[in-house]
């Protein structure tokens, strides 16, 4: 596949006059996206996600390191063009209508007046907003605002939108519209990279995740993949059970089983890979005992970034006290 957007040992650092000393936004991240996914970019608040997406907009330089995008390094214009940026805080001329700063982003990318007004109806009523067209933009809602954001960074239909917290501010149903976007973009071939810490959207939409804590890249994709490396046993749900199949579970209990009764049933929790085997031949052994489901159980994205992050937080409290 091909990458359309690359980070090769991206570094930035801030001089704190204050503290006199370094501040490690960004260290050694590196990472690609292909064409055609969705990339999620997940870390908690100062983690250096904004940090990275302001290096990769031409906001800023990095201290060291490189990225590309689009084949195209970051001083190229012409990767630019083929680019829709929504960032975390947006700022409009709050006197113009949001049909009006529509029009204006349009020719800032060179579109004609005529295929401007069709996108704008269009992605309007995609989003909620045409009653609203002709509303000055300081009477809008940030949930209102934000989703202009989004339809002027996907105005001039780019090959890579790059989205800062794009559900920020938004209220359910608005979610909803912006999670429909994102998936009629990556249907159309586009692709999509955006940056987030509600970790339920982005178990939801992506295809890829970066996962970064305190500005280094701790683990890297897909969501199958990272809950499969975090397999926390079986659980099973049995009826028919009676005291003899308890007792014969009595030794997985005591490494660490959990079993539990619910009426006529029985739901047996067990986080060993190799109980699976023993628990099932036992069932099949015991009279009038029913396996009625056998679920693998895995952590969350949000269980996986915890750990991550905690054990990084460590890490770099070492590397402080020795510094």
């Amino acid at each position: 596949m091909e990458s359309v957007l690359k980070t090769d040992r991206l570094t930035k650092h801030y001089k704190s006059n204050m503290l006199r000393r370094n501040i490690e936004a960004l260290e050694d991240v590196s990472f690609e996206v292909m064409r055609g996914e969705v990339f999620g970019y997940v870390g908690h608040n100062g983690a250096g996600k904004t940090t990275t997406i302001k290096i990769l907009t031409g906001l800023i330089k990095a201290t060291s390191g490189s990225a590309s995008l689009l084949g195209h390094g970051l001083d190229d214009i012409k990767a630019r063009r083929h680019i829709g940026y929504l960032p975390e805080n947006s700022y409009y001329y709050d006197y113009l209508t949001a049909g009006e700063i529509m029009h204006f982003y349009g020719k800032l990318n060179g579109m004609e007046s005529a295929a401007i007004r069709k996108k704008t109806d269009e992605l309007f009523e995609m989003l909620n907003l045409t009653h609203a067209k002709n509303r000055p933009l300081r009477e809008f809602s940030k949930g209102m605002l934000q989703r202009v954001g989004v339809a002027q960074a996907i105005l001039h239909d780019p090959e890579l939108v790059i989205m800062d917290e794009p559900m920020s501010g938004l209220d359910p149903i608005g979610r909803i519209q912006i999670k429909e976007i994102i998936r009629m973009l990556r249907k159309q071939g586009r692709t999509i990279f955006f940056a987030s810490h509600i970790l339920s959207d982005v178990e939801q939409l992506c295809d890829r995740v970066a996962l970064l804590a305190r500005g280094r890249l701790v683990k890297i994709g897909s969501i199958e993949e990272m809950t499969l490396q975090a397999n926390q046993g079986y659980e099973f749900n049995f009826s028919g059970w009676n005291e003899e199949f308890l007792k014969k579970l009595e030794p997985h209990a005591n490494r660490g089983a959990k079993i539990e009764k619910h009426g006529e049933t029985l739901v047996v929790s067990t986080p060993e890979e190799s109980d699976k085997e023993e628990i099932l031949k036992l069932a099949t052994c015991s009279d009038g005992v029913k396996l009625n489901s056998m679920m693998q159980k895995r952590l969350s994205l949000e269980d996986i970034f915890m750990n991550e992050y905690r054990v990084n937080h460590e890490d770099t409290d070492r590397r402080n006290k020795h510094a």
